[in-house]
């Protein structure tokens, strides 16, 4: 089911661009050939946020996928438990995991060698600016690793610069760099995640002190709202 899940969300698409071509069954062979797709594509942007589980044991996305995911809370026996309760994003439902960003670009580098990556989008929800900060540099130092070991990673961009309007959640999770004022100013004032990241951006490097700050797998500062039972379930 993981691997069914996989190649629909993450490769399907890609394929057919790079490749020219379409699998129509989603069996992992291509169906169809349509040259006039291939290699209008020159570098691929990834957006990573959270990891949740995924089963074969019932088929909310019917066969040929076949398989239940996890979904922002509703738990039909996809859901894992989170091994550490501060990775919960208790207004998101999810779990927020820095070091599942660098399988997934070890993976693209494998499978796309001549497409450079960017992260087009990483971030979390919380009303704490250590916790942002920890997300940044966690998620920088996936990247990092997977720089090192050859994965041709051009850019990274964190979402977002202010709190925004989050699709059906609306104004209450705050992804924004900068914290706005709804009550009637619009003040935007700078969190921890956005000092951090314009001295990261300014030094162009992640400091010794930072990761040991704010970096690594550990435990993160916890978030400031009650975590409910889904969240706990992801």
């Amino acid at each position: 089911a993981r691997d069914r899940l996989v190649y629909l969300f993450h490769y399907v698409f890609v394929d057919s661009i790079v490749n020219g071509t379409f699998d129509a069954n989603l069996d992992g062979v291509p169906d169809e050939q349509h040259p006039e797709w291939k290699g209008r594509i020159d570098w691929l942007g990834l957006q990573y946020y959270f990891r949740a589980g995924v089963t074969g044991g019932s088929t909310v996305i019917p066969a040929p996928v076949s398989l239940t995911p996890c979904t922002n809370g509703i738990d039909l026996g996809a859901c894992l438990q989170t091994p550490q309760p501060t990775f919960c994003v208790p207004h998101m439902g999810y779990e927020f995991w820095a070091d599942g960003l660098r399988p997934i670009l070890l993976a693209y580098s494998a499978r796309y060698p001549n497409l450079p990556l960017v992260v087009t989008e990483s971030g979390i929800a919380t009303d704490v600016g250590k916790r942002r900060a920890e997300a940044i540099v966690r998620i920088l130092e996936a990247i990092a690793q997977a720089r090192d070991a050859g994965v041709d990673v051009r850019g990274y961009y964190h979402w977002s610069l202010t709190d925004n309007f989050e699709w059906a959640e609306g104004f209450v999770p705050r992804f924004g760099l900068f914290h706005v004022d709804y009550s009637g100013s619009y003040d935007r004032t700078p969190t921890e995640g956005a000092d951090v990241l314009g001295a990261i951006a300014h030094a162009r490097t992640v400091t010794s002190d930072q990761r040991t700050t704010y970096g690594g797998n550990g435990p993160m500062t916890p978030d400031n709202v009650t975590t409910d039972v889904f969240c706990s379930k992801q």
